[in-house]
């Protein structure tokens, strides 16, 4: 078979939610009350890794190392909300091992991380590394990175970074909460974000800051958006995990919300995690009044600020984005990206934009019409491997991204939950569009040539996706009836 005449430049994955018992690379606990491993992610791993590392040697068989694609996670890679850092970055390394034993070490070049909202901690802390030894008037005291930067300019990656050169990878830097890909002429771009700002609940403190100010007009920027964001984002997503019996409880609360069980659960858990943030950070009395002050004020501001918290898109299950969804996607690609490009690349004038996003577990490609754009940017979104909910037929999937050098854009689209429990054929790995056909791209006829010749592969990875599917189905059920029996022993106060 001949190469393509593409070349890719870079691989996008997103929401492996490493360390999460529900998500399908991560081992799965024993659901029979034993201790030990239920269920081992190892074969879903390897088969992906082979299948993957083949399809790109069958694509470009003999790459210059200066050729080799950046490889983009585009966040949520760990879980550090439902899972603890331990298995996170334990299952990462086993996912690494995977990748590294199919070839992934002469196929990869550098690593791009931007976080996302169950790894925004270690944004976190990449940003507060990056201040050591800049002084007060140092733009290092930002909370943001340039979107349209050279990737080795950028902070090295937190922890990740760490964890792949010591695998034998090459280095991982960060962007956030943007990063842009650019024509030279700046008429085509391509611009990814993890996509929490996209909803409502990410942008709660703006929306805080707006009401307690009078004034409609807070700046969507990408710079206040961080600011006034950050610490809420760090709070209620990416430190649970490390949050010891009260992290425990706050999975327990998720599981139930999975399986439909008492929503409001989860915004009372969340409720007393800020009463518990209140009373350590106010000076009140350590009286049973100021416990249940606390507790009454953190539950009216969670039921006032986040309503139902099951609403988050995230759970829509049966449409591919939700209406307010695709209002914030519209406002974040009109408001906030645009705002990048113009503050970055003064005259730019776009005629050609693909806005790539994670984040919401359900992939898709189309394109959308915003405000300020004469074409309508291509959306791509790169799916999830994780099992939100313990039903068949959803939207959910897991995608992988590839854009060329020439900012041509596909989708590989690897898995889908199962239509039933039953159902004896796996999904088709697919490559697709936000045009709907490839004619007219090579990176997606190349791509499918090179899927094509490692058809048997695939199918492999297909066989133990869809299996993977029904273990974690029966992980959550079993966590739902578990659940059910504790509240029945307590009266339903645990």
């Amino acid at each position: 078979m001949h190469a393509s005449k593409s070349k890719i430049k870079y691989i996008c994955l997103s929401d492996l939610h490493l360390g999460s018992h529900s998500a399908l690379l991560t081992d799965t606990p024993a659901t029979d009350g034993t201790s030990g491993t239920g269920a081992s992610a190892g074969p879903l791993r390897d088969a992906f890794s082979a299948a993957l590392i083949k399809t790109l040697e069958t694509f470009d068989p003999a790459p210059q190392p200066e050729e080799l694609p950046f490889v983009v996670l585009l966040g949520d890679i760990f879980d550090l909300s439902l899972g603890t850092p331990k298995s996170s970055i334990q299952t990462f390394g086993a996912f690494l091992d995977s990748l590294m034993n199919a070839g992934a070490g002469d196929a990869f070049g550098p690593f791009i991380f931007l976080p996302g909202n169950h790894d925004h901690e270690l944004w976190t802390v990449t940003r507060f590394q990056d201040m050591i030894g800049a002084s007060e008037a140092d733009d290092k005291y930002v909370h943001t990175t340039p979107a349209f930067a050279d990737p080795q300019t950028q902070p090295a990656a937190a922890l990740m970074d760490r964890i792949l050169t010591d695998k034998g990878f090459k280095p991982a830097t960060t962007f956030y909460p943007n990063m842009g890909l650019r024509s030279d002429d700046n008429k085509r771009m391509v611009v990814l974000h993890h996509g929490h700002f996209v909803e409502s609940m990410y942008r709660l403190m703006s929306t805080l800051t707006s009401l307690l100010n009078g004034s409609p007009n807070i700046s969507f920027d990408a710079e206040t958006l961080e600011r006034l964001n950050s610490s809420w984002i760090d709070f209620i997503w990416s430190t649970d995990g490390d949050n010891g019996e009260l992290g425990t409880d706050i999975t327990r609360a998720f599981h139930a919300l999975m399986t439909g069980r008492q929503d409001l659960r989860f915004d009372h858990r969340l409720a007393h995690i800020l009463a518990e943030k209140l009373a350590a950070g106010l000076p009140l009395p350590h009286t049973a009044k100021a416990r249940t002050w606390t507790e009454n004020a953190a539950r009216a501001f969670v039921d006032s600020t986040l309503g139902n918290f099951s609403q988050m898109e995230r759970f829509s299950y049966h449409e591919t984005l939700g209406a307010d969804s695709l209002a914030g996607l519209k406002t974040y690609i009109s408001d906030t990206v645009q705002r990048q490009i113009s503050d970055e690349l003064p005259g730019a004038e776009v005629e050609d934009l693909t806005f790539i996003f994670g984040h919401t577990h359900k992939p898709f490609e189309t394109r959308v019409t915003v405000p300020g754009f004469a074409t309508p940017p291509a959306i791509y979104n790169t799916g999830g491997w994780d099992m939100d909910t313990p039903m068949f037929g959803t939207r959910l999937g897991g995608a992988v991204v590839f854009i060329d050098e020439d900012l041509n854009v596909a989708s590989l689209r690897v898995c889908d939950v199962p239509q039933q429990a039953d159902d004896a054929a796996p999904s088709k790995v697919r490559v697709v569009t936000a045009d709907g056909t490839p004619d007219k791209n090579p990176l997606a006829q190349g791509l499918q040539r090179a899927v094509s010749a490692n058809q048997g592969l695939w199918d492999a990875f297909s066989a133990k996706a869809a299996e993977a599917y029904r273990v974690k189905q029966a992980y959550i059920m079993e966590q739902h009836q578990t659940g059910n029996d504790r509240e029945n022993e307590t009266g339903g106060t645990s």
